[in-house]
């Protein structure tokens, strides 16, 4: 990272203190370039940032004394800032000094901050917003003062009655709490004159109460991000009630609006240069036109933004779309409460989303069902059983007390899957723990209570904030670190509080050097950042084929051959890097894929099968009336793998789509390449052995050397992202895939109706061919389109209950409607002809087949006492799966091989012989070495 000539970036360890305030602001003065680091070790960010030097403040709190704030006017790094994590691990953002300055200078004006402030920090100051504050307040001459033990109405009330301070800035969550006591405020309100609320979603009714309660106060909301902080501001005494409801309007230079997917853009001086790569590469924040698109929903009305939630956090429910902390505000407003409800959604097989509703345990879950109803009755939702309820002790919140919708979400799905017999540990065992009774005796000296159990917390036991500080204090002198001291304020349980104190490994696996070299790796090859070391590769949406490449590239730096293995079993990267924590339990996401892979394997080989068996049956005396049987299993070809390309689309591609379009871009090109490939290699034998045997070449004979079904999956291949892109703009994923199939199959009848003629160009001949021959995009994409939205059904239901759910039971209906349809229209005598047209119900019976088939795989995937001879055949079909594609091009290749070996002078005999033996030989050598990558552990 470059901070600018002659300057340096000085590592900060992060203490909410008067001396972190103090060491910033000198450096932010000094031209230097400052990062918050986690502790003195912390070499992740230092190594990551490139810290020249570290400061480890001093713990004081109190009021500040430091210099004042000299914004500088210059693109420099000044300030490197790590998200607040609330959609994944931290990033880090580099700010310049001019865009510090412009922040500080529009919150002074916005607010008429003058040097009469005194103000009371309630957020940590190495946060955005806090640090923010402290700048302010600092230009403007005044004083701060930083909490010891954090954010404590009571603290506030007894400082305002003392006219000590006049100021307080906190995060709603924190108000909230202000508005839960407001008698403390009875006499003092009137003290306050400035008042800032953090970037959350306030209600107008939190609002309006916090202006009565603070009447004299200039009371200012804002809303931005950390790559752009303080970008709109709400004045609540002057707003209107109709704009009560927004985060205001940008001030200065700075702009405000919204794409057309509804996220809300920005654009202004205020904006973070960049966030750098975990290679320390800068990458630029903002589009070609200099907006940030942030990952926020929103509208603007009059000017004024409304805040409407986190894209990633709105919940989709059957085309519906909620927004959480909407919900939760209407709760509140049912269930006449401020506290003590969080909402967050959960993967539905059938609504595609649903909604969770998490509660601690005061809130009545009969009452919040209730309401939680009539909420999204309201919004147009009949959830009924499908709404979701949970209790938790404390909901998981970062340090300004966001909360975690995603930790949520993973609680109530650890606590609901199935269980798997593991040892456990015995609790009287722990109770004896030494730090366990240590801790027991703390607090029963503290409350006077006895006897407490390991599974109380603080608050359970009837402690108050004041005690829970004394016991706090206490905790840290027994050598317990004080973010673990700190836990019990969440209302932690001693047992807790004890495991949190031991070393997890967390941060060593972290650090770990091989843990580090696969994350490089793996992002390299999937183009997605950042990656957890526990994710694994399927997680990720990875692809068999990139798999490979991945388990090979792990090999050349040294990782066993068995170890490296583990990346086909579903393992993460903390699993694979730690062979001791490998596990016989399968993944279902990675055997989904498996089973997936093995129906498409199946499917290829019945277009093989078409091509070849019935020649090869009719030849042989008396058998030639079994094609009639295989009839069913020849028309399976290119309706059924149309189906099960889709629905791998939908499985695999759809989640990495999602984290990273250019990651998906870049697959798509890959496989596109090799079907280009296939097509332009085979249509040059085509004409070759043409030229060569002294045909004259027609323009509409070189069509068709280039048509044949690698030239649709070609273009089908180059559509993915164009029609994902699409899909995800519906309220329903699988009902927009349903209706795009749909709309594929009419133009494909309407064609079909046109007729043309055809056309003696060979570059429009193949343009018609591709709308009118058999493999046309359009009839054969509506296949495909059908079994992406099935492929997507299919991830979250294995996702959600870790089975594929009622796909049989699915598969066999549409299968049954397919062959009643196949009556209704008179079509029964095809179902024992071979060649045949393809049919409207067909769609509907092959849609049938693939599902039950790909039901029937996982569950063989899935079992542990599956045949050695079932293993091989699963394994073997998997393998035709991912070499499907090289498959069609070797077994298209045998009839022009042969022709133009004929035309060499060859015998014909001969020729077949030569061509059809290449061909295995080739498709042997190429699934036996896929084979041995991918289930072969020896060297």
């Amino acid at each position: 990272m470059d901070a600018g000539v002659g300057n340096q970036v000085i590592g900060i360890v992060a203490v909410n203190s008067c001396d972190y305030v103090a060491t910033a602001i000198k450096c932010l003065n000094d031209g230097h370039a400052i990062v918050s680091l986690r502790d003195k070790r912390d070499e992740l960010r230092s190594k990551l940032v490139g810290v020249d030097s570290i400061v480890e403040p001093n713990n004081a709190a109190g009021w500040l004394e430091a210099p004042g704030y000299q914004p500088r006017q210059t693109d420099d790094v000044g300030l490197v800032q790590f998200t607040s994590g609330t959609e994944g691990p931290p990033k880090p953002i580099l700010i310049s000094h001019a865009a510090l300055a412009d922040t500080t200078n529009r919150l002074i004006e916005v607010m008429d901050i003058d040097s009469d402030i005194r103000e009371y920090i309630g957020v940590p100051v190495y946060y955005s917003f806090g640090f923010g504050r402290a700048r302010a307040v600092l230009r403007a001459g005044g004083e701060a003062y930083i909490p010891e033990h954090g954010f404590n109405p009571v603290e506030i009330s007894d400082m305002l009655a003392r006219d000590e301070i006049n100021a307080v800035s906190a995060v709603p969550s924190l108000w909230r709490i202000v508005l839960a006591n407001a008698d403390l405020f009875e006499q003092t309100g009137g003290k306050m004159r400035w008042v800032e609320i953090g970037s959350q979603y306030m209600s107008a009714e939190e609002k309006s109460r916090l202006c009565e309660l603070f009447p004299n106060a200039r009371i200012v909301q804002h809303y931005g991000l950390t790559e752009a902080s303080r970008t709109t501001f709400l004045d609540l005494h002057k707003a209107g009630e109709a704009e009560m409801n927004s985060v205001g309007r940008p001030e200065g230079a700075i702009e405000v609006a919204i794409g057309d997917d509804g996220r809300i853009k920005i654009k202004g001086p205020h904006l973070a240069s960049a966030m750098l790569s975990d290679t320390r590469q800068q990458t630029p924040l903002t589009d070609s036109d200099g907006w940030l698109v942030t990952n926020d929903i929103g509208r603007l009305e009059s000017g004024f933004l409304f805040f409407e939630g986190r894209a990633d956090d709105l919940i989709n429910c059957g085309g519906v779309k909620i927004s959480p902390d909407y919900l939760e505000t209407q709760l509140y407003k049912q269930l006449q409460s401020d506290t003590g409800i969080a909402v967050t959604k959960l993967p539905d097989a059938m609504r595609g989303e649903t909604v969770m509703v998490a509660h601690l345990p005061e809130v009545a879950a009969d009452a919040l069902r209730e309401a939680a109803n009539q909420a999204l009755r309201e919004m147009g939702l009949e959830a009924g059983q499908s709404l979701k309820l949970m209790e938790v002790d404390e909901f998981p919140t970062t340090q300004t007390g966001k909360i975690l919708r995603k930790e949520l979400t993973a609680q109530y799905q650890a606590m609901n899957q199935p269980t798997t017999a593991t040892p456990t540990t015995n609790d009287n065992e722990f109770d004896q723990e030494p730090r366990v009774q240590e801790l027991i005796g703390l607090w029963q000296e503290v409350l006077q209570i006895s006897p407490v159990s390991p599974h109380d917390s603080f608050f359970d036991l009837g402690g108050d904030s004041l005690s829970a500080i004394n016991v706090a204090i206490r905790m840290e002198k027994s050598g317990i670190p004080k973010s673990v001291s700190r836990q019990i304020f969440e209302g932690k349980t001693i047992a807790q509080i004890v495991q949190s104190s031991a070393a997890d490994g967390s941060a060593d696996v972290q650090n770990d050097p091989r843990v580090k070299e696969l994350i490089a790796l793996w992002e390299e090859v999937l183009q997605i950042s950042p990656v957890s070391p526990h994710d694994s590769f399927f997680d990720l949406g990875g692809d068999s084929l990139s798999a490979i490449n991945v388990a090979m590239r792990m090999e050349k730096i040294g990782v066993p051959k068995d170890v490296s293995r583990q990346i086909f079993e579903g393992k993460t990267i903390a699993q694979i890097a730690d062979t001791s924590r490998a596990s016989t339990q399968k993944e279902p996401i990675a055997e989904a894929s498996r089973a997936i892979d093995a129906v498409r394997g199946m499917l290829a080989l019945f277009v093989v099968a078409s091509h070849w068996m019935p020649g090869v049956v009719e030849r042989i005396p008396g058998i030639a009336d079994l094609n009639q049987l295989f009839s069913f299993f020849y028309s399976a070809g290119t309706p059924g793998f149309a189906i099960i390309f889709g629905l791998g689309v939908g499985y695999a591609y759809l989640p990495r789509f999602q984290r990273s379009r250019q990651s998906v871009n870049s697959l798509v090109l890959r496989n596109a390449s090799l079907l280009i490939a296939g097509v332009v290699f085979l249509a040059a034998v085509r004409i070759a052995g043409n030229m060569l045997s002294g045909k004259l070449m027609a323009p509409v004979d070189y069509s068709n050397a280039f048509f044949g079904v690698l030239l649709y999956y070609t273009l089908a291949v180059l559509s993915i992202p164009i029609w994902l892109s699409w899909l995800l703009k519906g309220r329903s994923f699988v009902m927009s895939a349903m209706f795009l199939a749909l709309a594929m199959y009419l133009v494909h009848e309407l064609v079909l109706v046109w007729d043309p003629s055809p056309s003696t160009n060979p570059i429009l001949q193949t343009g018609q061919l591709l709308l009118t021959a058999r493999f046309n995009y359009f009839e054969v994409s509506a296949y495909v389109l059908s079994g992406v939205g099935v492929g997507y059904w299919l991830r979250n239901v294995v996702s959600e209950r870790n089975d594929t759910g009622f796909s049989l039971t699915l598969g066999i209906l549409l299968m049954l409607a397919g062959f009643t349809l196949s009556i209704r229209f008179g079509h029964v005598e095809y179902w024992v002809i071979w060649p045949k047209p393809i049919f409207a119900w067909m769609w509907v019976l092959y849609l049938g087949f693939v599902l039950a088939c790909t039901d029937l795989a996982f569950r063989l995937a899935m079992s542990q006492s599956r045949s050695p001879a079932a293993d091989v055949f699963l394994k073997l079909m998997a393998v035709f799966g991912i070499m499907a594609f090289p498959l069609f091009i070797g077994h298209e290749l045998v009839i022009p091989l042969k022709n133009l070996f004929v035309a060499l002078g060859m015998p014909v005999v001969s020729a077949l012989t030569v061509s059809i033996a290449m061909f295995f030989a080739a498709m042997a050598y190429l699934i036996m070495r896929v084979y041995r990558i991918y289930y072969t552990t020896e060297k």
